[in-house]
């Protein structure tokens, strides 16, 4: 994790991100799955300049050992994208909020993960 401030005037008032890319990074063992999930975060600020930004990188490892199965590259990548991300996410929150408050700005708290595209309301 890292995080800098580029612009100290502009911190009092960060807003929100309103979408964020994650690269996903996947590698097998005889029995584990290990994923690299990097989250780049750049936080406007009050005067809508670049005001902090923050680097999340989180290693995650899944045991394989007791399936017994092969997975494809498809299923690998699918699970990586989906569940893996799901169980890494609160915690690059976490650190997003912890990390921006240590820098002496208001908490950060990132929305909540939403997978695949945005599900328009009913009605």
């Amino acid at each position: 994790m890292h995080a800098k401030v580029v612009d100290p005037e502009a911190t009092e008032n960060l807003a929100p991100i309103d979408e964020f890319a994650t690269q996903v990074r996947a590698a097998r063992t005889d029995d584990d799955l290990v994923y690299r999930f990097e989250h780049d975060f750049t936080f406007k600020g009050t005067n809508g300049e670049d005001a902090v930004k923050v680097a999340v990188h989180v290693g995650a490892a899944f045991d394989l050992h007791s399936s017994g199965e092969e997975y494809s590259e498809e299923e690998i990548a699918a699970f990586g994208s989906s569940i893996a991300q799901m169980a890494v996410y609160p915690y690059v929150r976490a650190t997003v909020s912890d990390l921006t408050t240590r820098l002496g700005c208001a908490p950060v708290t990132l929305d909540l993960l939403v997978l695949g595209p945005a599900r328009q309301p009913e009605g």
